[in-house]
């Protein structure tokens, strides 16, 4: 308190002595008549007053001096930690605070947990604290290591093979010396050929047991008419029976002649009304062996579709064992027949030649101009079937020798018969004279499609 009276006495005459500077400078200037007063109050440490401000000059000096309140202190107990001294804080409102009492850390309540060691991570023990989270490792043991088995898993059809590393003792595993799925090895089974009333598909079954059903053809893909679209012929060939055999000097056809002469291919005649023709097989195998593709036709008398059916059941029977690249004609020309009317014989055509084609062949017409454009209904003949289309150049003066070239002709059919009066150099009758034959230009690549689609015994 002496001390705070010494300071307060020098404070009231410094603000004296400033007074009376002041208004001994000022007098003449400012009578400080307009004074306002501002209590200043005392706080912890420093001192309350009245403060006077000349409301004119701002001229101010302080009286009434207060002593300062001093600190309130309030006390929080810190306890001590396992690293950390316990202590007491003293705490003023003013912000003023300090520390004492202090208090030596507890040190660490510790407690030893062992970690054995595994396939692949050290064996140790931990320390730790219980009462705070201060830990550490020692003794260290390494890892013990893999104990592992092989497990070999073979490829299958659509999975691949490979083989396990199986770890006994853990989940640890890894795969090594993978090998590629083998693949399935199909066998197939036609569930359906194409034809007018049904589509063809293909059942495909593994070894495995998988299977699908594929390769579905509609019939309007494959038996597209009567029209190639093609200009220019593909193949040229000649059509037979028995009778031409009965022609030649020696009672025979060479076949290595005809082959010879340029035939790519030969059609010939499996039978007619329950008879086979006495040449089919020989015709078959002799023109095979000499490297020309075939085809066959069947010479129809059937008068109603009941013996179509049966004609068509007769010669599917001719047909088994054997392969055809080429179709398989329904031959509808007989004289006799003419008089039966479109609507019964264009139901003939569809019958005999839709039975082939359910029966798994390719299966198409042959007639001539006649046939065609007056005794059948064209438009459905032509829409349902491929035609081999007999017609003649020289019968016919109507047309010019421009719109019969066998390089455009096929535009209008599939395969043309352009003459009966063919010969082939070598093959001769009792006379001498060479042995006719009908000759016919292919404008659409049957070898290729109906192996393709698995017709005619392929």
């Amino acid at each position: 308190m002496k001390n705070h009276s010494v300071i307060r006495s020098f404070v009231i005459i410094c603000a004296m002595g400033a007074v009376l500077f002041l208004f001994s400078s000022c007098n003449k200037e400012c009578g400080h008549i307009d004074m306002s007063e501002s209590t200043v109050a005392p706080t912890c440490s420093l001192e309350g007053m009245i403060l006077h401000t000349c409301s004119d000059c701002g001229y101010e000096y302080a009286s009434d001096f207060v002593a300062p309140t001093g600190h309130t202190l309030s006390k929080e107990t810190i306890p001590p930690t396992c690293t950390d001294q316990g202590y007491d804080r003293m705490s003023c409102n003013c912000g003023y605070s300090f520390t004492t009492n202090y208090i030596s850390p507890i040190g660490h309540a510790l407690s030893v947990e062992q970690t054995a060691p595994a396939c692949d991570t050290e064996g140790f023990k931990t320390a730790s604290c219980s009462l705070c989270d201060y830990s550490y490792t020692f003794d260290k043991v390494a890892p013990l290591g893999h104990d592992l088995t092989v497990v070999e898993t073979k490829a299958a059809c659509n999975t691949e093979g490979f083989k396990t590393a199986v770890c006994n003792a853990c989940e640890y595993r890894y795969t090594f010396d993978i090998v590629k799925p083998l693949g399935h090895d199909f066998t197939t089974e036609t569930l359906h050929v194409s034809a007018k009333n049904q589509t063809g598909s293909t059942k495909y079954t593994c070894h495995c047991g998988f299977s699908y059903v594929g390769d579905y053809r509609f019939y309007s893909d494959i038996f597209k008419g009567a029209y190639s679209g093609n200009s220019q012929s593909l193949a040229k060939g000649i059509d037979t029976y028995y009778g031409k055999h009965s022609q030649t000097k020696d009672g025979s056809l060479d076949w290595a002649k005809i082959k010879a002469a340029g035939m790519d291919f030969a059609i010939i005649r499996a039978g007619y009304i329950g008879v086979k023709d006495t040449t089919f097989d020989s015709d078959y195998t002799n023109a095979r062996a000499a490297g020309l593709m075939l085809g066959a036709y069947f010479y129809s008398y059937a008068d109603n579709t009941e013996e179509a059916k049966e004609e068509a059941l007769f010669c599917l029977s001719l047909l088994e064992g054997k392969q055809f690249e080429y179709p398989i004609f329904f031959d509808l020309e007989a004289q006799r027949l003419e008089g039966l009317g479109k609507d019964v014989l264009t139901d003939i055509c569809v019958e005999f030649i839709s039975t082939l084609q359910e029966n798994g062949y390719y299966a198409a017409l042959y007639t001539n101009n006649k046939w065609l454009t007056t005794l059948l209904h064209t438009s459905k003949v032509t829409t349902l079937f491929d035609i081999w289309y007999a017609r003649y150049p020289y019968i016919d003066k109507v047309y010019s020798e421009a719109e019969w070239d066998l390089e455009k002709y096929g535009e209008h059919m599939c395969m043309w018969q352009f003459t009966e009066t063919g010969t082939i150099d070598g093959i001769v009758d009792t006379k001498g004279e060479s042995v006719m034959f009908d000759m016919n230009y292919c404008y659409k690549d049957y070898p290729t499609l109906i192996k393709s689609l698995g017709f005619n015994g392929f």
